[in-house]
């Protein structure tokens, strides 16, 4: 999947999942019912792409800007936010035929320690339209005027958290043998992290006498960091999955 950045494309993310579980069937018919616990692990990974307007920014310099229209430019750097979550699973699953064409499965698993390890970022931005009220620089193309505040947020993680997760199937056995299926999961894990906060404030671009260029003051850069501490954070992770299963 790609995003449109406006001249620029980007790939907007993947992810990368494997597990094991142990279950057992507590209570079971052998007529196709049953419902047991189970113990699993499961490891997710997922990255993606992620823009960022600090690298380019000094506290007390300025940003390049259209001396006629005064409109800036704040070069936009692409980076990569990639996170690794190892879960432990402690839940319940079931089955059950209704008649010899459907069938139905699924599960809910606590998740009481999930080791979460890896880089998340976020910027959000004001705009001005005093002096330039048109379309904003990429990747903000939607809004207008020129970025005048920046807070971004960056969380290096190597914690613990906790969630829980479930799944959910449907079956349908259009003959003894192949088995058609489809259902949903849901994986949620959340916990809180050390962070990094960066504010940024750009004054307009302003002329100082009714003179040519319109705008010859430039804007100014304004920075301040700080930690934030035990920031929250979380993952919440859905689909719709289906599947087709022959049998000899």
């Amino acid at each position: 999947m790609t995003r449109d950045f406006g001249d620029s494309f980007y790939d907007a993310g993947d992810l990368l999942s494997a597990g094991a579980d142990f279950g057992w069937s507590a209570f079971n018919d052998n007529q196709g019912n049953g419902f047991g616990g189970l113990i699993g692990y499961q490891y997710w990974q997922e990255a993606h792409d992620t823009s960022s307007l600090l690298p380019g920014l000094d506290d007390g310099g300025t940003v390049p800007y259209d001396l006629q229209t005064g409109r800036t430019v704040i070069t936009n750097y692409m980076d990569e936010d990639r996170v690794g979550i190892q879960a432990l699973r402690l839940g319940l699953q079931g089955k059950a035929t209704f008649n010899s064409f459907i069938d139905f499965r699924g599960e809910v698993a606590w998740v009481p320690y999930a080791h979460v390890a890896g880089t998340i970022s976020n910027e959000t931005v004001g705009f001005s339209n005093t002096p330039y009220g048109g379309e904003a620089q990429p990747p903000y193309s939607g809004e207008t005027g020129n970025i005048s505040t920046i807070n971004a947020i960056t969380s290096d993680i190597d914690t613990w958290g906790y969630g829980g997760m479930a799944e959910a199937f449907i079956g349908f056995h259009p003959t003894e043998n192949l088995v058609f299926r489809l259902g949903g999961r849901a994986w949620y894990v959340q916990g809180t992290t050390d962070s990094v906060g960066t504010a940024v404030s750009i004054t307009d671009p302003s002329d100082s006498a009714d003179l040519d260029p319109d705008y010859d003051n430039a804007p100014v850069v304004t920075m301040s960091s700080g930690d934030v501490p035990n920031r929250p954070f979380s993952f919440l992770r859905y689909g719709v999955l289906a599947e087709v299963a022959y049998s000899f």
